[in-house]
């Protein structure tokens, strides 16, 4: 729940992501399509072994044991099952599960007697895998259901990214973060998710829980970027052409890295925000905003978080007409210019 910031999730993604203020790069990926086929015990014996391996992503929408015992009475009565789409690993032989793995993994759940039928036909109602006639198991273990796997011609970091977004998963879209979260998950991400958790950084946010969809561990990856690649002698954000990308490429240059020094600075820094502006101090007109957000947070942290009359200092950045006209922008907040101006504001007034 978001108290009095927005009204709801897709609001705060729209807060944080401007879509409208993002160009995709069209230009085509060098892959290939390549179809196959496997029964459902080998589906079963590479989940087992890992060599089919699912996205690090949070699903919205987990199969109950109703829509498992229904697809599996499908499969027994020789439905027709849509195909698995699969992305070869180009360092080793594994598959990343691109869509199918509620379908995978409920096989594979019957196949280890994980999972008893219910709510179907009395045929096969409340039976497992075990109490199946050896001629129904033999024929349901070779059944096959068609994959689509997708090889990369020529190396590209992007090609990932531009297939999940463009993939329908669970009946909504991936946002950027699930994205970037599925393609780079790692120590790195890891870190970003425990920090979200920090109390006085949720009290900055005002949200009681954690965002199902990530958002919130967005902004921890923005601050991170932003205090890592602002080029103080320059004032100007290096590395930087379009929010997304330059978040992309972040989290994965960075996806087996740590964070700790920046966990003690960030904790210190939202601490002393909180203590010196109280709690969702970005929240103007009953509405979030992320660029006093970023523009401040990101100043407290290249100050080492040691600032003096922060308070004094916050409400003349607000005043600061160029400033105001940045953070009351209904678009244009997230291009180079507009970030570099805000940032270099803001460390100037409240440093």
């Amino acid at each position: 729940m978001i108290n009095g910031i927005c009204e709801n999730e897709d609001q705060l993604l729209d807060a944080v992501e401007h879509p409208e203020e993002e160009t995709d790069n069209n230009e085509p990926l060098e892959v290939l399509n390549l179809p196959a086929s496997f029964t459902l015990a080998e589906y079963t014996s590479k989940l087992d072994k890992g060599i089919f391996y699912r996205p690090e992503f949070q699903r919205n929408r987990v199969w109950t044991d109703k829509n498992k015992s229904r697809f599996i009475e499908s499969l027994l009565f020789g439905y027709p099952i849509t195909q698995v789409l699969l992305y070869k690993n180009p360092e080793k032989e594994s598959y990343l599960i691109v869509d199918g793995y509620q379908r995978i993994t409920t096989i594979y759940d019957f196949m280890k007697n994980n999972l008893k039928l219910s709510g179907i036909t009395d045929e096969y109602n409340g039976k497992i895998f075990d109490n199946l006639s050896e001629d129904v198991r033999e024929k349901f273990s070779n059944i096959q259901i068609q994959a689509l796997i997708i090889r990369q011609i020529k190396k590209n970091p992007y090609t990932l990214y531009s297939i999940f977004e463009r993939i329908n998963t669970g009946g909504q879209n991936l946002n950027n973060m699930e994205v970037r979260r599925a393609v780079n998950y790692g120590p790195f991400m890891k870190a970003l998710e425990e920090l979200n958790a920090d109390e006085n950084w949720r009290k900055i946010l005002g949200i009681d829980g954690i965002n199902n969809r990530f958002l919130d561990v967005e902004l921890l990856l923005r601050l991170v970027a932003f205090y890592y690649s602002w080029d103080s002698e320059n004032s100007e954000m290096r590395n930087y052409k379009s929010m997304k990308g330059f978040l992309n490429k972040y989290a994965e240059d960075n996806s087996q890295g740590n964070i700790d020094e920046f966990n003690i600075l960030f904790k210190n820094a939202a601490k002393l925000i909180v203590e010196e502006l109280g709690e969702k101090p970005f929240t103007l007109y009953t509405r979030y905003n992320y660029v006093l957000l970023d523009s401040v947070i990101t100043a407290v942290l290249l100050s080492g978080a040691n600032i003096s009359n922060l308070k004094g200092k916050f409400e003349m950045l607000k005043l600061d007409d160029e400033f105001k006209k940045i953070y009351e922008a209904k678009q244009g907040t997230i291009s180079l210019k507009a970030v570099n101006d805000r940032i270099a504001i803001a460390t100037r007034i409240i440093s």
